[in-house]
C-alpha cells in the first residue's frame, strides 16, 4: 500500500481511502482528502515534521502519521 507519506516533493497523486475511524481520520476527511481528490506534495519539512499538501485550492499541513492514513495510488 502507498500512502500520501511515500511521495517525494512535487509529486501529484490521487486519494483511494483514508485507513483509520479516528477523529484524525475524520478531520482528514472534512479537509476534502476523500476518494478521487487529487493532491501534491508541496514541501516537506525536515526531521520528519509536517507535509505541505496541495488539495485543489488549498494548502494544508499536515503530520507524518496523518499523512500515513492516506492511501494513494
Amino acid at each position: 500500500m502507498k500512502t500520501l507519506n511515500d511521495l517525494k516533493v512535487g509529486q501529484r497523486t490521487r486519494v483511494v481511502k483514508i485507513h483509520d475511524s479516528s477523529k484524525n481520520a475524520q478531520r482528514l476527511i472534512d479537509l476534502g482528502f476523500t476518494e478521487g481528490s487529487v493532491v501534491r506534495i508541496i514541501a516537506r519539512a525536515v526531521l520528519g515534521g509536517p507535509i505541505a499538501v496541495r488539495l485543489g485550492s488549498d494548502t494544508f499541513a499536515i503530520r507524518v502519521e496523518e499523512a500515513q492514513l492516506i492511501e494513494v495510488r
